[in-house]
C-alpha cells in the first residue's frame, strides 16, 4: 500500500473516531448542561427555603421581644418604623414568589401550601404591628399567641418539609450528574486510546521513511524555540520534506529580519506611550484641580457636562474687611502672597468639611455645600467651617503675620441653585440662582468676625448653634430680610466634656444625618474662645 493510500485510510479512520468522539461529548454536554440546571434550580431553592425559614424566625423573635415590652401608652411605633416593617415583610413576599417560579413539579404542591400559610402570616403581622402600642394594642398581644405563632410555626414546618425534599431532588440531580459524567468520560477515553493506537501504527510506517528528514526538522525548530534564527537546516533533497526544509530556511531568515523591526518598533512605541501617559496623567491632573471630581470624570466620560438642578445648596460669601485699605499700603506681590496664604488655608478648611470651593474674586473667596454630591448636614458643616475659616484669620492676625486691620465678614444662604460647567477654554463649574444673590447679600450685610446667616440657613442649623437674632436688615435691593449672627456652639451640646469632638454635638449630628460630623474645631469648644467672642 501506497504512503499516500496508508495515510488517507489512516485519515478517515481517525476523523471517524474524532466525528464518535464529537457527537459523544455533545451529548454529553448537553446531558449534564440539564444536570447542572437542575442542580442550579434546587441549590437556589435550598438557599430561597434557608432565607425564609432565617426571616420568619426573625419576624416571630421580633413580635415576641415586642410582647415583652411593658406598655404604658407612651410608646406608639413611629410611621418610619412601620413603614421599615412592612418594606421587610414586602422582601420576604418577593423571596415566596422567587421560590414559586423555580419550584418543580415535584415541590409546587409544597410550596403552595406554604406561600398560603405565609400570606396569612404577612397579614397577620401587618396586622399585629399596626395595633402594637395603640388602641388596639390588647387584641394584638391576643392574636399574637391565636394567630401570629401558631401560623409562623406552620409556615416553618412547610419550609422544614421543603428543605427535607430539596435534599431528596439535590442528591439525585448529583446522581445522574456523576452517571452522565462517568458515562462520557469512558467513551472519551476509549476514543483518545483508539486514536493514540492508529497514530502509532501511522508514525510506525512512516518511521524509517520521515525519520532523518523530521531529525533536521526538530532540530531546526528547536533552534527557533530557544531564539536562534541564525540556524539553517541542511537540505539533501527534494522532495516535500526538502522543499519544507528550504521554506524553514526562508522563514528564519524572515523572522529574524522581523524580529529586528519589531524590536526597533517596539522601542518607539513604548517611549510614545510613555509620552502621552504622562500628558495623559497632567491633563487628568488640572481637570480634577479645576472641577469636583464628580464634573470631571463627566467632562471626560461624555465631552460635556449636563446643567443640573440642586434644591438644596448652602453658600458661602467671605471678604476681607480693610482689603481696600491693604491694597493702598502693602506692595503688589506682599498682598497677593497674603492672600495666597489665606484662601490656601480656606481651601484645607472647605475640604475637610466636604465642601466645594467654586472661586475666588478680588479679596472674596466663594464655597459651597451640598453639591456636587447632596448631603443633608451642609448647613451644619459650612458653618463649622466659616467659624473655622473667622479664627484663622485672626490667628493670623495675631501672630503679626497678616495685617492688623483685617478681619473675615462672612454670609451664608440655603436654598435652590443651578449648577454647570460653562465655556470650552479654561472653563470653570459655576452656580446661578436668586441663592447666589442672597449669599452675597448676607456677606455684604455682616460684621468683621461675624458669620451672618439667612432665616432659611437658621432654621438649619438652629438646633447645633446659638444665634443672635438681628431682625430685618435692608439689603441692596430695598427689601427687609430677617437675618442672624452665628455665635457659638450651643452650650448643652458642649456638656463641659473634655472629649473631642463633644459627645452631645455628636449624638445630635448623628441623629439628624446618620453619620459623623466630618472634624470639630478644639477652639469652639474652649470656653476662654467662648468668653473673648462674647466680650468682643
Amino acid at each position: 500500500m501506497t504512503l499516500r493510500r496508508q495515510l488517507a485510510v489512516s485519515l478517515v479512520a481517525l476523523l471517524a473516531l474524532i466525528g464518535l468522539n464529537l457527537a459523544i461529548v455533545r451529548w454529553g454536554s448537553s446531558a449534564r448542561a440539564e444536570c447542572v440546571e437542575r442542580l442550579r434550580r434546587t441549590v437556589e431553592r435550598k438557599t430561597l427555603v434557608a432565607m425564609l425559614r432565617r426571616d420568619i424566625e426573625d419576624r416571630l423573635r421580633q413580635v415576641r421581644l415586642l410582647s415583652e415590652i411593658e406598655m404604658d401608652g407612651s410608646f406608639q411605633p413611629s410611621q418610619e418604623a412601620l413603614g421599615e416593617i412592612r418594606n421587610d415583610l414586602e422582601a420576604v413576599n418577593r423571596r415566596v414568589e422567587q421560590l414559586r417560579s423555580l419550584a418543580g413539579a415535584r415541590s409546587l404542591g409544597l410550596v403552595e401550601e406554604f406561600a398560603r400559610t405565609y400570606r396569612f402570616l404577612h397579614d397577620s403581622l401587618i396586622a399585629f404591628h399596626d395595633r402594637f402600642g395603640g388602641p388596639g394594642h390588647d387584641e394584638a398581644m391576643g392574636e399574637l399567641s391565636r394567630l401570629v405563632e401558631p401560623t409562623a410555626r406552620g409556615a416553618l414546618n412547610d419550609l422544614l418539609a421543603l428543605e427535607r425534599q430539596e435534599a431528596q431532588l439535590l442528591e439525585a440531580a448529583s446522581q445522574e450528574f456523576y452517571d452522565v459524567s462517568s458515562f462520557t468520560n469512558g467513551w472519551m477515553v476509549s476514543m483518545l486510546v483508539c486514536s493514540a493506537l492508529l497514530i502509532l501504527a501511522m508514525g510506525y510506517l512512516l518511521y524509517r521513511h520521515l525519520s532523518r528528514e523530521l531529525a533536521k526538522l526538530k532540530s531546526g525548530v528547536d533552534a527557533i524555540g530557544r531564539g536562534d534564527l541564525d540556524h539553517r537546516i541542511e537540505v539533501t533533497s527534494d522532495d516535500e520534506l526538502g522543499q519544507l526544509g528550504t521554506a524553514f530556511n526562508s522563514m528564519t531568515r524572515n523572522l529574524q529580519s522581523a524580529q529586528q523591526e519589531l524590536r526597533h518598533t517596539a522601542e518607539e512605541l513604548e517611549t510614545r506611550h510613555q509620552d502621552m501617559e504622562k500628558q495623559r496623567q497632567h491633563s487628568l491632573s488640572l481637570l480634577h484641580n479645576i472641577l469636583p471630581s464628580e464634573v470631571a470624570e463627566e467632562l471626560q466620560r461624555k465631552g460635556n457636562v449636563d446643567p443640573k438642578y440642586f434644591e438644596d445648596v448652602s453658600i458661602l460669601f467671605l471678604d476681607f474687611v480693610g482689603f481696600t485699605l491693604a491694597t493702598e499700603k502693602l506692595a503688589a506681590e506682599e498682598l497677593v502672597q497674603l492672600l495666597h496664604e489665606y484662601f490656601t488655608t480656606f481651601d484645607r478648611i472647605v475640604e475637610r468639611y466636604g465642601l466645594e470651593k467654586l472661586k475666588t474674586i478680588g479679596d472674596a473667596y466663594m464655597c459651597a455645600g451640598g453639591l456636587p454630591v447632596r448631603n443633608p448636614s451642609h448647613p451644619v458643616d459650612i458653618v463649622m467651617a466659616a467659624f473655622e475659616m473667622i479664627e484663622s484669620v485672626e490667628q493670623t492676625r495675631r501672630s503679626g503675620i497678616g495685617p492688623r486691620n483685617w478681619g473675615a465678614r462672612i454670609g451664608i444662604h440655603t436654598g435652590p441653585v443651578i449648577a454647570g460647567v460653562v465655556g470650552i477654554q479654561k472653563f470653570a463649574f459655576d452656580i446661578w440662582g436668586d441663592t447666589v444673590n442672597y449669599s452675597s447679600r448676607m456677606e455684604s450685610s455682616g460684621q468683621r468676625n461675624r458669620i451672618n446667616l439667612s432665616a432659611s440657613t437658621y432654621s438649619r442649623v438652629k438646633d447645633f448653634f446659638h444665634c443672635e437674632k438681628r431682625g430685618k436688615i435692608p439689603i441692596k435691593e430695598g427689601r427687609e430680610v430677617e437675618m442672624y449672627f452665628a455665635e457659638q456652639v450651643l452650650p448643652k451640646l458642649l456638656g463641659g466634656s473634655s472629649e473631642l469632638p463633644p459627645p452631645g454635638f455628636v449624638r445630635r449630628y448623628r441623629i439628624y444625618f446618620q453619620k459623623d460630623p466630618p472634624a470639630f474645631p478644639e477652639f469652639l469648644a474652649d470656653d476662654r474662645w467662648v468668653m473673648n467672642r462674647q466680650a468682643s
